[in-house]
């Protein structure tokens, strides 16, 4: 069988979702024609079942172009600043099927979303099976910026997806709730689910933890908006006050992007030195080997309700099989953490509470270290987001797309 995959993020791009998307893609056992965008083709990542076609976004920015980003509120917002790469990405997958033929199923990965309208482009005009894949949540996206102007029309363009696509794929069942709760009941019926996942072969040959030295906590990841350190700092501050002697041993490191205005906090002046430290970003690979060195994965998230995303960065924590602690609010990754046998508090939460979870994880972590009974954690669900068992989930919707494609046309 073979799949015409659109996806402007692939390998050798160091985002997210062309780390999951080409990990997707290398271990499926269909053969995969795969059109992305940026400058270089990724000739190591892939297996010999994936043909890789790199077509450039066109980045050159007129004078009134220039003048719409700024001026114009809604631009580059409808879906997104890759709408450009649409018509070119289209010429190609034109020369593509003139030259082999039509693929049995095509399959759009979003982020970004104009990977979508690609997909509603080939459906009509190739009327190919169409699974298409959602990282994140469209309209729904509370990080997402949409003008007042620019939100009814990426609800429209959501609606035309969704009803003109065969299979629709979350990679949670809250995103599922969140999306479709706007729909009628028949429309959710397309929606499947299919989780990001780690790859235990890229992780290198680290032992697991730190063998000697400091209990370490790591967050590996980037702040920015409403996601910062700040609930930490204070738990941190919070336990310096009060249980100095917990704290003697630790190093916390935030690692990757920390926008300056987070590092001026007060209380993270008056910890000890050393204690709580920017270590700024390092590349995909680095990071993989600072999740096995570690002794406790911290995942960071900002205060809501409900959060609906799965991170792609906590997969790659559970591959690392480290102690899991979330300050995430209710939704999906802290049911994700609580699976896997970790433990999460809100950021909303009191300052004491937070720092007590950070008391409890670093005297486990001290047993773990000094061989000795830990309390039993609940029963992990690690295996579940290997990629080995991801994969043939994909494959299997592969499948399922055509035959619910060939019905509707029976019917």
């Amino acid at each position: 069988m073979k799949i015409l995959a659109i996806s402007y993020c692939l390998p050798p791009m160091a985002y997210p979702q062309a780390v999951q998307i080409g990990r997707l893609l290398s271990y499926s056992k269909m053969q995969v024609c795969a059109v992305s965008g940026g400058n270089n083709v990724d000739v190591s990542g892939f297996g010999a079942h994936v043909e890789h076609h790199v077509v450039p976004l066109n980045e050159k920015r007129g004078f009134l172009e220039r003048i719409a980003t700024r001026a114009v509120p809604f631009y580059g917002t409808v879906p997104d600043v890759y709408r450009g790469w649409v018509d070119a990405a289209y010429k190609q997958v034109e020369a593509l099927i003139a030259n082999s033929g039509k693929p049995d199923l095509v399959a759009t990965f979003g982020e970004p979303m104009s990977d979508h309208l690609l997909g509603l482009r080939l459906k009509k005009t190739f009327n190919m099976p169409w699974l298409a894949h959602f990282s994140d949540p469209w309209s729904d996206n509370p990080f997402r910026r949409l003008q007042v102007l620019s939100k009814p029309v990426n609800c429209a363009l959501e609606s035309r997806v969704l009803k003109q696509a065969d299979v629709v794929v979350f990679t949670s069942s809250e995103t599922v709730d969140l999306v479709f709760k706007k729909y009628d009941a028949a429309l959710r019926r397309k929606a499947f689910l299919l989780s990001h996942a780690y790859d235990p072969t890229t992780y290198g040959v680290q032992p697991n933890g730190s063998p000697s030295g400091p209990i370490m906590m790591r967050y590996i990841g980037n702040f920015y908006g409403h996601r910062t350190p700040k609930p930490l700092i204070a738990a941190l501050a919070e336990l310096q006050r009060n249980e100095p002697h917990t704290l003697h041993d630790v190093r916390v490191e935030l690692v990757g992007g920390i926008p300056p205005r987070m590092m001026l906090s007060p209380e993270w002046k008056l910890l000890p030195p050393g204690l709580l430290v920017a270590r700024g970003s390092v590349s995909y690979v680095e990071s993989l080997c600072l999740m096995k060195t570690s002794d406790i994965l911290l995942t960071i998230d900002a205060p809501a309700d409900l959060s609906v995303f799965f991170p792609s960065k906590l997969a790659d924590y559970i591959g690392a099989r480290r102690r899991l602690v979330g300050i995430v609010p209710p939704g999906t990754a802290a049911r994700i953490i609580r699976e896997c046998g970790g433990r999460w508090i809100s950021p909303g939460a009191p300052t004491r509470d937070i720092a007590c979870l950070i008391r409890d994880e670093i005297a486990a972590a001290r047993a773990q270290r000094a061989d000795v009974h830990v309390p039993a954690q609940p029963e992990r669900e690690d295996n579940r987001y290997a990629i080995a068992n991801v994969a043939p989930v994909f494959d299997d919707l592969c499948r399922k797309t055509i035959e619910i494609s060939q019905a509707w046309r029976v019917s």
